[in-house]
């Protein structure tokens, strides 16, 4: 009989609570009987014990904030380190990774809310909603116009699965879009892709600027 698995899930009390896995949530996964019967899962909050926990450990979910040091040698076991969030810039440089530890995170995970965030977006600020706003809260009125969304150019800087969310909610409007990421290579939801060093001279057009690029060395300090 092949062993179980060993899953251990270590929570951070400081990240806000829909991030939190619960008891119910637990319940709900144990449901999946044919899941559970392929794994031993502990948790831990905050660090404490984790080096006890991680010991035996193949698996770890955990978000930034577990402890990284001499991983390899608390963790021999370890085998795949999975985080919820998209972003890793967190965790860069790597060097704290032990060879042979596979390493994923949960990108894609927001796409459709991210299309839909973009797009209220684009109109909030086509229509000077921050503007309206501030009015009414002043109780003034204070005439604003604003033409129609179509035809304007979107100029969006990183085009992973952010970006390319928010080109799709773009491309909705009728809006041009102009993509900009590393490699330059074309893209079915851009109207044009370019590399980074072309971005100087394409902020000019833009009627909307849409940063979605990673926090690297690269691209801190690119706009």
């Amino acid at each position: 009989m092949t062993r179980k698995l060993r899953l251990h899930i270590e929570k951070l009390s400081a990240k806000p609570p829909h991030m939190h896995l619960t008891q119910e949530v637990y319940d709900a996964a144990a449901r999946h009987r044919e899941a559970a019967a392929l794994l031993d899962v502990t948790s831990g909050w905050d660090g404490k014990d984790f080096a006890a926990s991680i010991k035996t450990a193949d698996i770890l979910f955990a978000s930034l904030g577990f402890p990284q040091d001499n991983l390899a040698e608390v963790a021999p076991n370890l085998k795949w380190i999975f985080v919820p969030s998209a972003g890793v810039e967190g965790f860069m440089p790597f060097d704290w990774l032990p060879d042979g530890v596979a390493f994923t995170n949960n990108s894609g995970t927001h796409y459709p809310r991210a299309v839909e965030y973009a797009a209220m977006s684009f109109l909030a600020l086509n229509n000077k909603l921050p503007t309206v706003l501030t009015s009414q809260r002043n109780a003034q009125w204070n005439p604003v116009f604003s033409s129609e969304i179509a035809g304007k150019t979107a100029l969006i800087f990183g085009f992973g699965q952010i970006g390319r969310a928010a080109a799709e909610a773009a491309r909705r409007f009728g809006m041009r879009v102009i993509g900009v990421r590393r490699s330059g290579a074309a893209h079915e939801l851009a109207d044009e892709m370019h590399p980074m060093s072309a971005l100087p001279a394409l902020l000019p057009g833009a009627d909307f600027l849409l940063i979605a690029a990673p926090s690297t060395p690269e691209t801190r300090g690119a706009i």
